[in-house]
C-alpha cells in the first residue's frame, strides 16, 4: 500500500514482485509454503529491471529479496 502510494505520488509504475512469479511459486506462496532457493529462478525481475533502464522508465518495484544472492540477481549492472 505505502509502495503503491509512493508511485503514485511520483508518477510512476508500481509493480508487485510476487506478480511475476510463476504460477507454481504463486501457489505455494498462497497455501504458506516457503520458496526455496531451487525455486526462486523463475522470478524474472531482472529482466523487468533491465526493460525499465533500456528504455528509461521510472517505476516502483516491491519485492523481498532477503537473501544477498537474490538482492544480487536483481542487479541490472552485477559488477556494482
Amino acid at each position: 500500500m505505502v509502495g503503491q502510494l509512493l508511485a503514485s505520488q511520483l508518477g510512476w509504475e508500481f509493480v508487485e514482485g510476487d506478480d511475476h512469479h510463476p504460477a507454481a511459486n504463486v501457489k505455494k506462496m498462497r497455501n504458506g509454503i516457503p520458496l526455496t532457493d531451487a525455486a526462486r529462478p523463475g522470478w524474472r525481475l531482472c529482466a523487468l529491471i533491465t526493460g525499465w533502464t533500456a528504455t528509461g522508465k521510472s517505476a516502483l518495484l516491491a519485492c523481498s529479496a532477503p537473501k544477498r544472492a537474490y538482492r544480487k540477481s536483481l542487479r541490472v549492472a552485477p559488477d556494482v
